[in-house]
């Protein structure tokens, strides 16, 4: 249910780079939560959990790479600005 509210959020908050690539962020934390939560039971836990995990890492350094050369282009992180 979290989740869903999570994308609700990121929908209709989207105006800074920043503040969508932490909501995607925290996402993805909830994914592998729930992940964790519902696969607690099985032996493939572990080496899943980190293939996820590993996953959201590149993913948030891509994040903040395509962050930075936004701001470098644009002067600031408004994704609606007209500058």
């Amino acid at each position: 249910m979290s989740i869903i509210f999570m994308i609700y959020v990121f929908f209709i908050s989207c105006n800074h780079v920043l503040s969508s690539l932490i909501i995607l962020e925290f996402i993805t934390l909830l994914m592998l939560v729930g992940y964790i939560l519902l696969s607690s039971g099985f032996l493939m836990e572990i080496p899943m959990f980190i293939i996820l995990l590993s996953f959201s890492v590149c993913e948030a350094a891509l994040g903040l790479t395509v962050l930075l050369s936004f701001i470098k282009l644009k002067g600031n992180d408004m994704l609606m600005s007209n500058k």
